[in-house]
């Protein structure tokens, strides 16, 4: 026997993560035995399983799609565990230990919220703040959130693989704390913290509002907020925090959208900005943001947007329109990593697009999305890529490189930490062909919100899009975490408008938007998602704490539906709907 897939809420070795209870799950797996008769876990806050906390019955026999921890769950600690199982032939195994951290639960979040001096709030910063260790450090975890994103780095390394950060949410409803591990990154003696900031969902241009007279965002300016908290071999504990003393200055990313991509100057790099050697005199104060329109702030249940696949593209298209398009053999989200060897003041333009028109590059499709990037050299050689954005395309028309040589692309394949399970193979390598497709579909669209698309200017959780994908979806990849996250936003929206139930979530519409019928929201089928997906993640993994967690939104969702648009016949009879292709 042996015992695999141990996860904690669905997660390997989850950092930090909202958790109102830990649920351990497994797999049992025997060449004697046909089913588990017994187990016994057991809960450690050491890796030895010496100073237990809990340990189950023996006798016992729990569910392994779902077991919750009676145990209270204190902030900022790491818990261990471990489980054996009996089978019904006599043979036993125990795993291997498991582990699992919480984030700040209910304490707050120490330092203020700080932001930008500057009148011109577009301007992209770098952000860092020089702080002094005095000892060997034993543990240390950064806690922060930037908005609109934030690309955290300390002593000049990134202090994780994470994109996109903290992801996309109901902004005026709840924000995600994330937890960092940064013990290995910092050293005794002078350090630096130091952050990149872009638009992102929450400060650019995103959601039903982005159209001509509806610009407004949900915030104008840049937030930043973060508790650094090191615990020393000496048994003190050194706390830095947001406060005025951060300084900033303009970083290179001169725009940003998750529409229109970005633009780099290369010219504007400070080398080794987040670095202790960098001089940063003439920077200027960070201060303290007053009265900032922000949701809740909660530990994290967004999974980490991560790149997932790498691949060379297939070849050049030189076509009749005289342009030189890059072949990436396969439609994926994310971009395309490459080496600059241009002149300085060189422009490289790179333009992402689905499809060929009459042979030529063509992108209208993505209605007024840019899906641009580009690079002003500073005359070095470089690997590019985009910092605060995403592309849905197969196609890249390149504009500004001299000699463009194909081992000089990368295509990085960009989406949520999802393992996959599910897999398809007949003798017909067409029918395989159509799976792979609707795999990769859900790869494009599964970027921290399961989407409708991810290449115009859309880009949105509808909810009715969801809903009826989510069997497949579980079938294809370990959703229910991913899933989690989606649902709460859609209770946490759905606490505000009564009961009822957006047709996108997050909603991201401003308020002026929310008087229209047709985007409040109440739509048959799109609503729907708000009790199916619950149900199918409960059949399609048996940990019914899903149930448990979503039940006042799905009882909220249907006491709406009976307050609001039935007859005395009961029947649907009012409200918006769609006449789409999951119409009623």
């Amino acid at each position: 026997m042996r015992i695999t897939n141990c996860r904690t809420n669905h997660m390997d070795t989850p950092l930090g993560f909202a958790m109102d209870r830990a649920v351990c799950t497994w797999v049992a797996e025997s060449e004697q035995s046909h089913k588990q008769t017994r187990a016994q876990l057991r809960v450690a806050l050491d890796e030895q399983m010496q100073n237990t906390v809990y340990v189950s019955d023996p006798r016992g026999n729990p569910d392994s799609t779902g077991v919750s921890l009676p145990i209270p769950l204190q902030p900022r600690t790491r818990y261990y565990w471990t489980v054996q199982v009996w089978g019904d032939s006599g043979d036993t195994a125990v795993s291997g230990v498991n582990a699992f951290e919480t984030g700040k639960r209910e304490e707050p979040l120490l330092g203020d919220w700080i932001t930008t001096p500057w009148e011109d709030k577009k301007i992209s910063p770098y952000i860092r703040k020089r702080f002094f260790v005095d000892g060997q450090i034993r543990k240390a975890r950064l806690y922060m959130i930037g908005l609109g994103l934030y690309l955290p780095q300390l002593n000049g390394q990134r202090v994780s693989e994470e994109y996109l950060m903290p992801g996309c949410t109901a902004v005026d409803r709840w924000n995600q704390i994330h937890t960092y591990d940064v013990t290995e990154q910092l050293c005794s003696g002078e350090n630096v913290l130091g952050v990149m900031m872009g638009d992102g969902w929450a400060k650019g241009r995103f959601g039903a509002s982005h159209h001509k007279t509806h610009t407004k965002t949900y915030i104008n300016a840049y937030y930043l907020k973060a508790e650094l908290r090191l615990e020393l071999e000496d048994g003190t504990e050194q706390v830095i925090v947001t406060d005025n003393s951060w300084k900033c200055t303009a970083s290179p990313v001169l725009e940003n959208s998750i529409y229109d991509g970005e633009v780099f100057d290369a010219n504007k790099v400070i080398p080794g900005w987040s670095t202790a050697e960098c001089c940063d005199d003439g920077w200027d104060a960070m201060k303290k943001a007053e009265d900032v329109p922000l949701g809740e702030l909660e530990d994290r249940l967004s999974l980490p947007i991560v790149c997932k696949q790498t691949f060379q593209p297939v070849g050049f298209i030189h076509t009749p329109a005289g342009e030189t398009v890059l072949d990436l053999g396969q439609n994926i989200v994310g971009w395309v990593r490459l080496r600059i060897h241009e002149p300085a003041g060189t422009t490289v333009r790179l333009q992402h697009g689905e499809i060929l028109q009459n042979g030529c590059f063509y992108n209208d499709n993505l209605r007024a999305a840019k899906a641009a990037y580009v690079y002003i050299s500073d005359g070095k050689e470089a690997v590019a890529e985009p910092h605060f954005t995403f592309y849905g395309f197969r196609y890249v028309k390149l504009e500004g490189i001299t000699d463009p040589k194909l081992e000089d692309f990368t295509a990085c394949v960009v989406y949520s930490d999802l393992p996959e399970t599910g897999w398809f193979t007949t003798s017909d390598e067409r029918i395989n062909r159509l799976f792979e497709n609707a795999k990769w579909s859900q790869k494009d669209n599964f970027l921290d919100v399961p989407t409708d698309c991810p290449q115009r200017d859309e880009r949105m959780g509808w909810t009715g899009d969801a809903q009826v994908f989510c069997k497949t979806g579980s079938y294809n990849m370990e959703t229910y975490a991913f899933y989690t996250k989606y649902l709460h936003d859609l209770w946490r929206e759905q606490e505000k408008n009564h009961g009822m139930v957006g047709h996108v979530i997050p909603t991201m519409l401003r308020q002026s938007f929310r008087e229209s019928a047709f985007w409040h929201g109440g739509a048959s089928v799109w609503g729907d998602a708000a009790t199916i997906m619950p149900w199918t993640l409960y059949e399609q993994y048996g940990d019914k704490t899903i149930l448990e967690r979503q039940y006042e939104s799905m009882k909220a969702w249907v006491d709406w539906i009976l307050r609001s648009v039935v007859n005395e016949n009961g029947i649907w009879d009012g409200g918006f709907q769609f006449g789409d292709w999951l119409a009623l």
